[in-house]
């Protein structure tokens, strides 16, 4: 399945997204990539549309790409649906390749100190009255850009 046919389910079930578009691309391709080496498992999805996807919250992507999913005969939910479920679950943690709040914590600290940074220099720039540290501002403004277009 290709991520165009993930993207509608995923703005359906999930329109507040934290997430940008970029990052749930980003996490599917890793998915894609991903060889198994976990105890896999099942998620099943239910014909009332209730499902157990909830249980790979917090699971790696090594693990995740081996399970299996049973949808329910009577096609209430399809494979795009439950596919964009499954990312949108799995997406915060998936990536970590060992169970290490510390690495998780460390990876959103440097986003968010990153951010902090870029707003800082966007509000101090109107009070700059020196044209060379004004160039010096916009200069640091567009390196940091490069960096936040990965981020929330």
């Amino acid at each position: 399945m290709d991520f165009k046919d993930i993207i509608e389910p995923i703005k359906k079930k999930y329109p507040s997204a934290l997430l940008p578009l970029s990052e749930n691309k980003e996490n599917y391709d890793i998915t894609l990539n991903t060889v198994f080496s976990g105890e896999g498992g099942t998620i099943t999805y239910h014909p009332d549309g209730d499902s157990d996807t909830y249980m790979c919250e917090g699971d790696r992507y090594f693990n995740i790409v081996g399970m299996e999913v049973v949808l329910p005969d009577n096609g209430t939910v399809t494979a795009a649906e439950a596919a964009a479920e499954i990312l949108w679950c799995s997406a915060p943690f998936g990536r970590y390749v060992v169970i290490d709040w510390s690495l998780f914590e460390e990876d959103e600290a440097d986003k968010y100190a990153l951010q902090a940074k870029h707003l800082d220099i966007k509000i101090a720039l109107p009070y700059c009255g020196k044209k060379k540290i004004r160039r010096e501002l916009k200069q640091q403004i567009k390196l940091l850009s490069g960096d936040l277009c990965l981020f929330r």
